[in-house]
């Protein structure tokens, strides 16, 4: 999640150029991650987005980084942290990647009473125009995280930890799978795009979670790099 204590700015149609335009400017920004104390989502959000390789990130874009934590009831929790935010760093906008709406809104009802707007430039965007967008602003793109059930043995191995964009042209065209991911089919991490001041460079292999459930990469040697 992007926050932001800019007071307007226009929507751009071109939401990458967009956040690539807004990451490049000199407001005050930070990069913030609201975690569970609950093991079971705090180890699935953990495996899908690992803390060590969100901090790199927040270094190669040269904005802050804050953990929070929530806990049930999660949407008092998540409007108590955020209206916090508001309070300490004047943030004034919360942006989100989310494309659909599934888990009944629950964003935008986070942020309701917080002074706090959402912003979702991905909303409702056509897969095929998101995934062009992306190959063209030269995003690097990691699958992270697998759902084994949903996308099948086969193709969680040979997806894992391999360019987004790899598992895309496998899959778009099957209809039971979101080509974004957005019914948690995987998890992607950016490890490289344009307004990166440097890139990111790692190792890692592929493991299983405890469930069964979950092919997950684990990454290790994260590094920054000059470009």
């Amino acid at each position: 999640m992007y926050f932001s204590s800019l007071s307007s700015f226009k929507r751009s149609i071109n939401s990458c150029r967009f956040i690539s335009h807004f990451c490049s400017q000199n407001w005050q920004t930070m990069y913030a991650n609201l975690f569970t104390h609950s093991d079971f989502l705090f180890s699935l959000i953990v495996l899908s987005h690992p803390i060590d390789l969100i901090q790199v990130q927040s270094l190669a874009l040269e904005i802050p980084h804050r953990i929070l934590y929530v806990d049930a009831p999660y949407l008092e929790s998540y409007r108590e942290q955020i209206s916090q935010l508001n309070k300490e760093y004047g943030i004034e906008l919360l942006f989100t990647g989310d494309i659909l709406n599934v888990c009944d809104n629950f964003m935008g009802r986070a942020t309701q009473g917080t002074n706090v707007e959402l912003i979702q430039p991905l909303w409702q965007i056509a897969r095929d125009q998101l995934f062009n967008e992306l190959r063209e602003e030269q995003f690097e793109i990691v699958v992270s995280c697998v759902n084994i059930e949903k996308i099948g043995e086969s193709l969680a191995n040979d997806s894992i930890g391999k360019s987004y964009f790899e598992l895309y042209e496998q899959i778009e065209q099957r209809k039971q799978i979101d080509s974004a991911g957005e019914i948690g089919e995987f998890h992607t991490m950016v490890i490289n795009t344009p307004f990166f001041k440097k890139s990111i460079q790692f190792n890692g292999n592929s493991q299983i979670d405890e469930t069964g459930r979950y092919l997950f990469f684990h990454f290790t040697q994260i590094q920054l790099r000059n470009k």
